[in-house]
């Protein structure tokens, strides 16, 4: 076994589910933080009380608060959607360019590089809850650090265009490296070829997601 071999197989052996466990742990773990340290009543009531009657408010927090629970138990199948997404894109590409390579192994490949999304999720709601001033919804829903957004003021763009400037990040430039890094291995190509092979598959994927999301906020603005 070469070297290429040797680092692939130390990067793939492992517990794939014992991983996408914790993975899916963190986001809960995440998806609590925010809703009881960041998203709280009191934002709720400062962000809609000047256009809400207090009562609706008081019922749409009682509502949300009961069904917390929605959330935690579709953050497997979110997560897997994502995985799967990128999985299938990278897998296309890899069929054109008549790679020896199958969506297992590239699935695999994926879920390994999805813990830079995992752990800067969690990063961004502890910042928020402990290290930020929270009190309109706002606050949250602008708050990307290391992306293009956050060289800009936000309320001087257009409401579809916040997105795409927040999608555009650290987290997805290292997300790139890494899951091309994987492919590198797996293929035995080098790295330049396989950064291509990311960009013109995954990354294609999630321009035409951009997309997809910015024409649903014009219509629906």
């Amino acid at each position: 076994m070469d070297l290429k071999s040797e680092r692939y197989a130390s990067l793939v052996n492992f517990d794939k589910r014992l991983y996408f466990i914790v993975l899916c742990l963190i986001n809960m773990l995440a998806l609590f933080i925010n809703n009881e340290f960041v998203l709280t009543d009191q934002v709720y009531y400062q962000t809609y009380g000047e256009w809400v009657a207090m009562e609706r408010i008081e019922r749409h927090v009682q509502l949300l608060n009961q069904y917390h629970w929605v959330g935690y138990a579709l953050a497997p199948l979110v997560l897997l959607i994502k995985i799967s997404f990128v999985s299938v894109c990278v897998n296309v590409g890899t069929l054109f360019a008549d790679y020896a390579i199958g969506f297992k192994k590239i699935f695999k490949i994926a879920l390994i590089a999805e813990i830079i999304f995992v752990f800067t999720n969690l990063m961004r709601v502890l910042w928020l809850a402990f290290f930020t001033d929270v009190n309109v919804m706002y606050d949250v829903q602008y708050f990307y650090p290391f992306s293009l957004l956050s060289l800009f003021d936000p309320t001087t763009l257009e409401s579809w265009f916040i997105y795409p400037m927040a999608t555009l990040n650290l987290s997805e430039f290292l997300y790139f490296l890494v899951l091309a890094y994987g492919l590198k291995l797996a293929l035995k190509q080098v790295y330049d070829k396989a950064l291509n092979l990311v960009l013109s598959t995954y990354g294609i994927g999630l321009l035409i997601w951009m997309f997809f999301i910015v024409f649903l906020s014009i219509n629906l603005s």
